[in-house]
């Protein structure tokens, strides 16, 4: 077995999930990354303060991206490519990116990257259009699909907007919302009955099945969007899953990390 380099790490930056069963897509991408960079290390961080102290409460560790870096740095790293698993460019990514940054320009490591989340660029948006052909159930004659992301209170919130265009022109009967931002609940319900589907597929768009699938989006209490659907009058089919467990999503951000891994080593 190849042993690991002493100076390169690649970092796997998430917002996370103390959910057990919801990590299970973690492992996936962690694996497949061990494949893909056998002499790289490969650590996790998770950006969520509260996911963090979840995580630890259960005798786990849980990095920040600084305490990450800290790690590496005093086991004597010097060139790290971090990578977002992140869905789109918010306040999570650019804080995340940011303290990269800065402890870069401070001159504690000889090279570090960022790669970009799910939906960084326009050519992100295509592949990610292309990859819910899969995502989606397969037969939706007389249905619509419903995809719920996080959503932002940040210029990055535009990016649901954005993929929103581009999957209209593959499939005018998916719909993106957000659960911070428009659309919300109730501008989707109103395209809902407008079009009085016979079916609707609920499913998330956001990277685990967490908190919010299981609650905002999946729950029983009134004011989820299954319940909110169904008292509307409409079938609702949920799906508790994350996109994180879907190949052609994770293949985007194994792409931003390749790139990463390229300036890292240029």
């Amino acid at each position: 077995m190849k042993q690991t380099s002493q100076h390169k790490a690649i970092v796997l930056a998430a917002f996370g999930t103390v959910r057990q069963n919801a990590r299970q897509g973690f492992d996936v991408v962690e694996q497949r990354v061990r494949a893909l960079y056998p002499e790289w290390e490969v650590v996790w961080a998770f950006t969520s303060e509260k996911v963090r102290r979840g995580i630890t409460r259960s005798g786990q560790q849980a990095d920040s991206i600084d305490s990450a870096l800290d790690r590496l740095k005093a086991k004597g790293m010097t060139r790290l490519a971090v990578q977002s698993l992140h869905t789109a460019p918010g306040s999570e990514f650019e804080n995340m990116r940011d303290t990269c940054m800065e402890r870069l320009q401070a001159g504690e490591f000889e090279a570090l990257h960022v790669g970009g989340p799910l939906l960084d660029s326009p050519e992100d948006l295509e592949l990610t259009a292309q990859g819910l052909r899969t995502y989606l159930p397969p037969c939706r004659a007389g249905e619509t699909a419903v995809l719920v992301g996080h959503g932002a209170i940040h210029e990055g919130h535009a990016c649901y907007a954005a993929l929103q265009k581009v999957v209209h022109k593959i499939d005018p009967d998916i719909l993106i919302g957000t659960l911070t931002g428009e659309p919300g609940i109730d501008k989707i319900l109103q395209i809902l009955l407008t079009r009085a589907p016979q079916n609707v597929h609920l499913l998330p768009f956001l990277s685990v099945p967490g908190y919010h699938v299981r609650e905002d989006i999946a729950g029983n209490g009134s004011a989820s969007w299954a319940s909110r659907i169904q008292k509307a009058g409409m079938q609702c089919h949920v799906r508790q899953t994350g996109i994180i467990e879907h190949p052609p999503f994770v293949d985007i951000w194994l792409a931003h990390l390749a790139d990463a891994v390229q300036a890292v080593e240029s």
